[in-house]
């Protein structure tokens, strides 16, 4: 017998969550289709920990980042409609269902507007770098990126376990 399907509200907070994920993903791609014109041949693609360009590509290489937005998007908001098929780190009963639910899919939320600023954020500064307005990725990018994924992730692991 698999765990119990409950239909969850959607709150304001994931209004909020859906509309930030949202305008990252249409400003991503608005961002990318504005500034391609303007872009050199070959432009910033990878970077190294420290934010320096390690890897040189073709312009047309910078659709790949709001193709996998998109793709995350889709997942993570796709995949927040069946909390009831997750793994949880606690046991799902009838009483604790409701709640663990709710974690998970806040959680789900949270991450996709995260990631989708961050996709933004890399985006811009693509742009940036590649017209010769800075060398490279803000240094302090991905620790800020990873850390706020990191401590989301933790929170909300954090939630479950004492619910």
């Amino acid at each position: 017998m698999g765990q119990p399907k409950i239909k969850l509200p959607f709150g304001p907070f994931d209004k909020f969550l859906l509309g930030i994920s949202m305008a990252s993903t249409v400003g991503l791609i608005l961002i990318t289709a504005f500034n391609y014109g303007d872009l050199p041949d070959k432009i910033p693609i990878h970077f190294d920990t420290k934010g320096v360009a390690d890897r040189y590509g073709n312009k047309m290489e910078l659709w790949v980042i709001p193709i996998i937005a998109i793709a995350v998007m889709a997942l993570l908001w796709g995949i927040s409609k069946i909390p009831h098929t997750f793994n949880y780190a606690v046991k799902i009963t009838e009483e604790n269902a409701a709640k663990q639910y709710e974690l998970s899919v806040k959680l789900m939320r949270v991450l996709a507007a995260v990631i989708g600023f961050g996709f933004f954020f890399i985006v811009w500064e693509i742009i940036k770098a590649a017209k010769g307005h800075q060398d490279g990725l803000n240094p302090f990018f991905l620790p800020l990126f990873l850390g706020a994924i990191f401590i989301t992730i933790g929170y909300y692991l954090s939630k479950s376990l004492r619910s």
